[in-house]
């Protein structure tokens, strides 16, 4: 095969020497990896003693077209941490016991006794009682 010239009578190229074409391929979309985070510190479930506090994962895009899903759930709690471990203050408790029998004058006025008993002292800024123990 020969390619005969204009001159020769040839027909002119449509398209110019060096010059690109050019079609659409690989038009499916892109996969799209999950992306997502844990959110802030939950409260705390107790204000001493011990408590427990937790944080959850939030999925702020969602895997598309065959990307990488997230390893955590929307929602989803991490085994969380300790918190409000201070002692809880504890209210001093107590009570009056019985009243003696005996009375100090067979008459014309006397006076019996009875004693306060504390059963829990308190602690870690708990109330105190009224009375000290043995306390008449």
């Amino acid at each position: 095969g020969r390619v005969a010239s204009l001159s020769e009578g040839g027909v002119d190229c449509l398209s110019e020497d060096g010059e690109t074409a050019s079609i659409s391929c690989n038009t499916q979309y892109c996969p799209e990896d999950c992306e997502g985070s844990w959110a802030e510190w939950q409260a705390c479930d107790a204000t001493c003693g011990g408590g427990m506090q937790f944080q959850y994962f939030q999925i702020s895009s969602s895997a598309a077209n065959g990307g990488a899903p997230c390893d955590y759930e929307h929602g989803d709690a991490n085994s969380g941490r300790t918190c409000s471990t201070d002692s809880c203050p504890i209210d001093c408790e107590g009570s009056w016991g019985e009243w003696n029998s005996g009375c100090s004058a067979s008459c014309g006025g006397g006076s019996t006794e009875r004693t306060f008993a504390i059963s829990t002292q308190a602690a870690f800024g708990g109330e105190e009682c009224d009375f000290e123990d043995g306390d008449d």
